[in-house]
């Protein structure tokens, strides 16, 4: 419900008469000033005052509502009551999740940041004694949230509901109502009832494919009915299944974790096998050396049978290391696959996902030793020790 307070706007700032009743509140809330004959009110993130006049003005449009709405603090706001005339502080957090969730539809016409609001505030008191303007404003919001797609031309608006199969398009003007109430209901068994974190992607999924369905935004009620309907079935079934989905993610982390482990005692062997490789090349040129010049032999030797020797370590050394990385990236992989499987088409949460699977790491020190082994030998290969001083 809206009063008749506020005498002019001038752009988002509220003026009302110098001699009003309530300039008195306002002054001891030190909100608002004095100025060219009036009182002025003007637009700040940390109150709530003649919001729903500003909405309710038919020469405002969708546009400056969204800017004037998205700078405030929905988490500490004064929120003046113009049936009781208090100013009372207020706290919602419901903006956030909004915010949050309607990050995962496609909307155009509209800045993401702009479209902040808490609808627990915006729809507060009596829904039903609201002007027209303000309710369709919520429902406007909520369709944002419940729809696929959103498309805006000025006031107009197009809202896309897809199901896997088909679709439905529905369209409105801001200020030119088509629809029947009972979106707010919806709203708020969809975000405010929060069985678990992540029930609302369920939820969505119910009521659009409801919406699809029915191709209408009629009987919201029975649709709502419906939703939670099936929803309770489905939470029943997923009880019992997030128990087995959690056995099954303590298996995948064993045979998960053996695989790392398996990987790196693959490479810790072949090492273990290049350097015994390298050490009979040494234990070779001790024996034709007799013990004498074996340093000038093992580091100055230019001769072919050397450099074919090099050649064949330096070969296989690089061999190992591409080897090595090949294994983790398809490690990393797999982990990948795991966690899109369990999160995103199980909704097991993250949190308990990553209690069983760390994200597998590239392990710079065996990257480092090998890669400088290469480096050494690369060297020695191309640069024969012909001034060598042993």
């Amino acid at each position: 419900m809206t009063s008749n307070i506020v005498t002019k706007w001038q752009n988002t700032a509220a003026i009302i008469d110098l001699n009003s009743p309530l300039r008195q509140i306002f002054e001891s809330k030190q909100i608002g000033e004095i100025k060219y004959g009036g009182y002025y009110i003007v637009n700040q993130a940390d109150i709530w005052v003649f919001e729903e006049e500003f909405i309710d003005t038919p020469s405002h449009n969708l546009q400056q509502i969204f800017d004037k709405l998205c700078i405030k603090n929905y988490d500490n706001i004064q929120f003046f009551d113009c049936v009781t005339k208090k100013i009372n502080e207020v706290t919602e957090h419901d903006a956030e999740d909004y915010l949050k969730i309607i990050n995962l539809n496609v909307i155009s016409g509209i800045e993401y940041d702009k479209l902040k609001i808490s609808l627990n505030l915006l729809s507060g008191g009596n829904y039903n004694t609201k002007s027209d303007r303000v309710r369709h404003l919520i429902n406007i919001y909520i369709l944002i949230l419940l729809s696929n797609r959103t498309k805006r031309q000025q006031n107009r608006l197009e809202f896309t509901f897809e199901s896997d199969l088909d679709s439905f398009i529905f369209e409105t003007e801001f200020g030119k109502g088509n629809f029947t109430d009972g979106l707010l209901e919806v709203y708020e068994w969809v975000v405010n009832n929060k069985e678990y974190s992540e029930a609302y992607k369920i939820k969505l999924q119910i009521v659009r494919s409801l919406i699809v369905k029915q191709k209408k935004l009629d009987e919201l009620e029975i649709i709502k009915a419906q939703a939670e309907s099936i929803f309770n079935r489905i939470v029943s079934g997923k009880t019992d299944q997030y128990f087995e989905l959690q056995s099954n993610l303590k298996d995948d982390f064993i045979k998960f974790s053996s695989k790392t482990n398996e990987t790196n005692s693959s490479l810790n062997k072949k090492l273990f096998g290049w350097l015994t490789a390298f050490s009979l090349i040494i234990f070779d040129f001790i024996k034709q050396s007799n013990g004498q010049n074996l340093f000038r032999r093992i580091i100055c030797s230019t001769s072919e049978k050397t450099n074919i020797l090099l050649l064949l370590l330096i070969v296989a050394l690089f061999i190992i290391m591409i080897m090595f990385n090949l294994d983790i990236k398809a490690i990393r992989k797999q982990y990948q696959c795991l966690k899109d499987l369990y999160v995103k088409q199980m909704f097991i949460s993250k949190e308990d996902f990553n209690k069983f699977i760390q994200k597998p790491l590239y392990c710079n020190m065996y990257n480092l030793l090998l890669l400088s082994l290469l480096i050494i030998l690369v060297i020695r290969l191309l640069v024969p020790m012909k001034y060598c001083f042993f």
